[in-house]
């Protein structure tokens, strides 16, 4: 199948992704939207439906390389100082996480393969999507056009075994904030009615003993 229309390739890949995010949806994100969308995508070009350069031809690759800049600043300014330092635990976990990956892809890939594909690939396993856009560009201005599929291999590998197992482990830390936001508000339906009861209770105090203070007054003045 061969595209010629940049406007019809990217409409093409538009649907694949609206098919993922579909299919997120209706399963509740047990599916994972990239997952699908990057599967089926491999699948489609693979048996021929999706051209090779369907990627290139639709213009996405010089839109990524436009907004490399934008999103770096976004996921720079997405989360406030505040609230970092309040999640420090994902923080430390983060940094950690990159910090082993560091230190053991490094080493190891080097003496297999070389430096150069240690380095092309390291990007996208601790920095996702923009580190992928980044490394694909500065590997094509240093002339090693030979290297830029495998930034794109390690992050499709990445995220089809990572993707479905974030998802388990979200879809799990949501139901715990669940309960614990069901909790909550049971305790506060709870101390509202507490707090009714003794209102109540406070009332009918004050009112009995008011009816003992007058009664003893009538019988008083009756008596005269």
């Amino acid at each position: 199948m061969t595209i010629n229309e940049p406007v019809f390739a990217a409409m093409l890949i538009l649907a694949l992704v609206a098919v993922g995010e579909i299919i997120s949806v209706v399963t509740r994100a047990r599916v994972p939207m990239l997952l699908v969308a990057i599967l089926g995508f491999l699948v489609l070009v693979w048996t021929g439906i999706f051209p090779k350069n369907i990627v290139d031809t639709s213009s996405f690759n010089g839109i990524g390389t436009l907004l490399t800049g934008p999103l770096v600043v976004h996921l720079g300014t997405l989360i406030p100082l505040s609230m970092m330092s309040k999640q420090y635990k994902a923080v430390i976990i983060s940094l950690g996480g990159a910090l082993i990956a560091l230190v053991l892809v490094l080493p190891i890939i080097t003496l297999l393969f070389g430096y150069e594909t240690a380095v092309a690939g390291m990007g996208p396993i601790v920095g996702g999507i923009v580190a992928f856009l980044v490394t694909s560009t500065e590997l094509k201005e240093l002339g090693f056009e030979s290297l830029v599929a495998i930034p794109a291999l390690v992050l499709a590998i990445h995220k089809l075994f990572g993707m479905p197992v974030a998802s388990i482990f979200l879809r799990k830390y949501a139901l715990i904030l669940r309960d614990k936001t069901d909790l909550l508000e049971r305790h506060k339906q709870t101390a509202a009615t507490l707090e009714t009861t003794m209102n109540h209770s406070t009332a009918l105090t004050k009112k009995k003993r008011n009816t003992n203070l007058i009664r003893p007054m009538f019988y008083y003045l009756n008596c005269f």
